[in-house]
């Protein structure tokens, strides 16, 4: 997850060393159309980010859940339903 966010995070340090993460009010609209695309793409890669958390948040919790399941049922049955 660190090497995914490591280019934004550094691209945002940059803006901000340069100063341009500041908006001037008299430059607002000749850049407008740019700074519009920017954004959703930024969008969208802070929504795949978020559905590549949630995924990695939840598999474990189903597979931790198909092994409790598998141990209530039959204790001995562990090694065939790990290879499903």
């Amino acid at each position: 997850m660190f090497l995914i966010t490591l280019p934004l995070t550094c691209y945002h340090i940059n803006l901000y060393v340069k100063r341009q993460h500041l908006v001037d009010v008299t430059e607002v609209f000749s850049v407008l159309n740019a700074e519009k695309k920017f954004r959703l793409a930024k969008l969208a890669f802070y929504l795949v980010l978020l559905i590549i958390t949630i995924f990695r948040f939840v598999m474990p919790l189903k597979l931790h859940m198909l092994i409790c399941y598998a141990l209530v049922l039959d204790p001995y049955c562990l090694t065939s339903c790990l290879n499903v």
